[in-house]
């Protein structure tokens, strides 16, 4: 008898147990619904009730942890991140969302360590190594970046930004020809990837090639004609082969489109100067110096501006500045000119 009542007690434990996964199971699924709705509150409401019914539910765990990191609570994030985790220390996205939190608050061995330990639970991960090429490129260790970033495209061949990112690698590595072989592989699969023909014009532009550098930037800018940032990339190039009104036309268009673009100010400036238009330099330059006070080349540019108008004390206390904010060349003319 005593026996038959322990067993009718266990069944109905058990039985309970089971009634309590169905119902945590059910909240966790509304939590999923409210989650890929980017209602963030209501599905953390719902996975709250899930993991009251099941403590050691780890995806109710970690996607509580997403919501939290979508509302910008990052520190409660990692908290669920550790707990899901804890949980199930398999749970290869845990491991991954946690390295990517460690990565943004620059914590870069730990983060590391988490994408490596997602490594053994997923050895075939392209996301995975992806990840670690990004973390070791930000570390400055590019010769390992590149290596993982190869596995990424190893693992996933038609992996666009594991080819636009070793592309950033090798020209670290001075290694142009490959830079190049992978920024052109990326537009094969992404014809429409504007940055990788922004990126693959500076390679080219460092190799000389200046013409075809010019023809990728005009396909950036068919692509987003209102980018302003392109705009003054392609103004600096074309001032560079010496085509003075095309550059100046794309300065005049970066400017009408971003007004705070300090650096299309800047640009034109050096264009004025060339043109011996001075005072419009000056001009062009304090600009760019009232959008940011520590542009140092723009107050080397104004000091060169300011000596062709004979205004020496301006153009020295303009090299001063410039040679504080680490321009090489404003410090030599400052200690030739100024002293």
């Amino acid at each position: 008898m005593k026996k038959i009542l322990l067993l009718l007690v266990f069944s109905f434990s058990f039985s309970t147990f089971w009634a309590q996964n169905d119902l945590a199971i059910e909240a966790y699924n509304k939590g999923l619904a409210s989650l890929n709705e980017k209602a963030y509150q209501p599905a953390i409401d719902f996975f709250n009730e899930a993991i009251r019914l099941d403590s050691t539910f780890a995806k109710a765990i970690f996607n509580r942890g997403l919501c939290e990191l979508n509302l910008g609570n990052v520190n409660q994030a990692l908290k669920d991140f550790d707990a899901s985790i804890a949980a199930d220390p398999n749970y290869e996205n845990a491991y991954l969302m946690r390295g990517n939190i460690k990565a943004d608050k620059r914590e870069n061995e730990e983060a590391l360590n988490d994408f490596q330990s997602a490594t053994r639970i997923n050895p075939k991960s392209a996301d995975i190594f992806y990840a670690i090429g990004g973390l070791l490129f930000e570390m400055e260790r590019y010769d390992e970046a590149e290596a993982n970033f190869t596995k990424a495209i190893n693992f996933k061949p038609d992996m666009v930004e594991a080819f636009h990112d070793r592309a950033a690698v090798r020209r670290k590595l001075n290694n142009e020809k490959g830079a190049i072989e992978d920024y052109r592989t990326a537009l094969q699969f992404d014809p429409k990837y504007t940055l990788a023909y922004v990126n693959l014009s500076a390679v080219l532009k460092k190799t000389g090639d200046m013409n075809t550098a010019l023809t990728e930037l005009n396909t950036a800018n068919q692509l987003e004609p209102n980018n302003a940032s392109i705009l003054n990339k392609r103004g600096r190039l074309k001032f560079e082969m010496n085509d003075l009104i095309g550059a100046l036309e794309d300065f005049d268009k970066s400017i009408a489109i971003d007004s705070k673009n300090g650096y299309a100010y800047n640009n034109r400036g050096c264009l004025q100067n060339k043109n011996k238009m001075y005072d419009k330099a000056i001009e062009d330059f304090t600009k760019a110096i009232e959008l940011n006070p520590n542009y140092g080349m723009a107050y080397f540019n104004r000091g060169i501006a300011k000596e062709n108008l004979r205004d020496v004390k301006g153009a020295c206390s303009d090299w001063r500045i410039a040679a504080d904010n680490n321009i090489v060349n404003a410090k030599s003319l400052y200690d030739s000119d100024c002293r």
